[in-house]
């Protein structure tokens, strides 16, 4: 049985949302495909400009001193967004050694400049990351510090060949996918929860092993058994 009191992991993704390719227009964009990143890993980097074709140009930086500039490829799906990864570790500064040498409990920042973002004038945009050596976050958990930034989220996990097992794509969420006309009302103490048994032998896969029942809690969360 769960802790009802115990802090609860809450699975979600800022990435897959950023990484998602919409349509492109005149005012680019640039996203690292992560917040955080460990000290042997591998940052994946997106630039969205219907003004360019081909390829981008990025440079990314770090606070030792190393910068490597990035050529990203467009996506043959999506016109006008580009795509390429750089590694990341914690030796040696080699500038322009395509690997981006970094140091733990810093920062990156990817930078692209836009020629013109659709009214003539251009832009040097950017986004940031940190640099965390403590281990690999996991891309499916959050710890919440106060604030909840899932409020009328939806979020859809999709199986792949990832570390992480999932590609998490987070929607706003503004209807409930089934009719809840007939909904059952369950009882809702305080630091308490309700068990529910899946019908006709349905079961929840989840990280290869399936699960009979949910444990809804009245906390916010839910955890399979």
């Amino acid at each position: 049985m769960p802790d009802a009191s115990a802090t609860e992991g809450v699975s979600k993704s800022t990435t897959f949302e950023q990484f998602i390719p919409l349509a492109a227009t005149s005012e680019g964009t640039v996203s690292l495909d992560d917040t955080r990143y460990g000290c042997s890993d591998t940052a994946t980097i997106m630039v969205s400009d219907i003004d360019l074709s081909g390829t981008a140009i990025v440079t990314v930086s770090s606070l030792n001193g190393d910068s490597e500039v990035v050529t990203l490829n467009e996506l043959p799906t999506v016109d006008g967004v580009f795509q390429g990864t750089l590694p990341i570790n914690d030796q040696s500064v080699n500038i322009q050694n395509g690997v981006l040498n970094i140091v733990d409990g810093t920062s990156i920042t990817v930078t692209y400049s836009d020629a013109n973002i659709g009214n003539g004038s251009g832009a040097v945009i950017s986004d940031t990351a940190d640099i965390d050596c403590s281990g690999p976050p996991d891309p499916l958990t959050e710890l919440f510090d106060g604030t909840h930034d899932l409020t009328y989220k939806k979020l859809t996990f999709r199986p792949d060949n990832s570390n992480a097992g999932y590609r998490l794509c987070v929607d706003n969420a503004t209807v409930f996918p089934s009719p809840t006309g007939g909904a059952t009302t369950l009882p809702a103490d305080d630091d308490a929860y309700n068990q529910i048994y899946l019908q006709g032998g349905k079961t929840i896969s989840l990280f290869g092993v399936s699960y009979g029942s949910v444990f809804i809690g009245t906390n916010g969360y839910l955890t399979f058994g």
